[in-house]
């Protein structure tokens, strides 16, 4: 694997053969004084990115669009309960750990997917993931990092230490009024109830940049 530099002044960009494909991973660099401090400060937060490229690369359910539609709760401080929608799968309840990022902490986020596709592939390759998802929410944010435009981002580690993310566009997740709460807090006190007596084990957490 080597680092390449971009047109843009101070991106560096990683690049990796993987099954026969290019796989690339770009962050802005500080302005480095030569190519060592360059590479020095690649190779740390090469460290950082091995949820991106490497054996332990997160679920991301075919880039979003095996994701069909859920909702989450976070309006009990420490605890986010829900239901995601996946292709082939179905419904899935969810019971984490944690708390929003700071700019949704507290509320209820709704999503539906306008780029959901029910493809016969999610059975093979999401088929048998921990049903209900019970773990810790990593991040959870509709700002997720400072040099992206914001977007709903959802990513969290069961307690069998998988890791799973989700990304969607701009419009297509939003914060549930007390108007449209009604429905919500009947499933979010079910599955509260269902899946509070489960929550006893802690996977092992890596760390993520979108903090």
């Amino acid at each position: 694997m080597l680092p390449r530099q971009s047109p843009l002044f101070g991106r560096v960009v990683w690049g990796q053969r993987l099954g026969g494909r290019s796989v690339g991973v770009s962050f802005l660099s500080p302005r480095a004084p030569c190519p060592h401090l360059a590479m020095r400060f690649l190779t740390n937060r090469h460290k950082q990115w091995g949820s991106l490229v490497g054996s332990q690369m997160a679920q991301k359910f075919g880039n979003g669009r095996w994701v069909k539609e859920g909702f989450l709760d976070n309006r009990v401080d420490g605890t986010i309960v829900g239901q995601i929608v996946f292709a082939v799968v179905g419904p899935v309840d969810v019971y984490l750990r944690g708390n929003f990022k700071a700019d949704i902490a507290g509320q209820v986020i709704q999503f539906r997917n306008r780029r959901f596709e029910d493809e016969d592939l999610a059975g093979q390759v999401i088929g048998d993931m921990e049903n209900p998802q019970i773990g810790d929410v990593n991040l959870i944010s509709f700002d997720p990092h400072p040099n992206l435009i914001p977007h709903p981002y959802i990513e969290w580690f069961s307690t069998r230490k998988n890791h799973y993310r989700i990304e969607l566009e701009p419009a297509d997740a939003w914060i549930v009024s007390a108007s449209e709460m009604r429905e919500i807090d009947r499933m979010s006190r079910a599955i509260r109830e269902a899946l509070a007596g489960r929550v006893n084990e802690r996977p092992t957490r890596e760390s993520t940049d979108w903090v």
